[in-house]
């Protein structure tokens, strides 16, 4: 089991099985999480700047332009971030490892190496054990146009 001192997960996806079974990953290791499918709402976020985690998924097929995924790394300089595809297109995955993936994979590949990578991703920045400012938190994305720059699909 990973523990960690007050880690903050944020997850853009839309809730479906896979999602569900992502969830439940991140409740077994002491996460908290909570799951946003609207790119609208993440401003509502931005002064709650504690994400230590970031995971975008495929799940809403939204296009993840090079705007996005760079304000990311401006709104959350300090999170670590795991990208989960079924499929990813040279464009997609050539965007996504320049934005500073720890992981990029599928659902089934994260599931079965959850620990590890999970560990890796959390060992700099949290303790061993849930501190008393809880555990982490998760959330998930939508299209429309946002402040991150992108547009999702009409």
């Amino acid at each position: 089991m990973v523990k960690s001192k007050a880690a903050n997960v944020l997850v853009f996806g839309k809730r479906n099985k896979k999602i569900k079974e992502l969830e439940k990953i991140f409740k077994e290791h002491s996460f908290t999480v909570r799951l946003v499918s609207d790119l609208a709402n993440v401003a509502e976020l931005l002064p709650n700047n504690q994400f230590n985690l970031i995971v975008v998924t495929d799940s809403l097929n939204d296009v993840l332009d090079r705007d996005f995924l760079a304000n990311l790394k401006i709104f959350y300089p300090q999170a670590k971030i795991i990208y989960l595809f079924e499929t990813v297109t040279r464009a997609i995955e050539v965007n996504l490892r320049r934005a500073g993936a720890i992981f990029l994979g599928s659902y089934d590949h994260f599931s079965r190496f959850s620990v590890d990578i999970l560990q890796s991703a959390v060992k700099s920045d949290w303790a061993e054990t849930v501190g008393p400012g809880g555990p982490p938190t998760c959330l998930a994305l939508k299209g429309k146009r946002n402040n991150f720059g992108t547009a999702g699909k009409e």
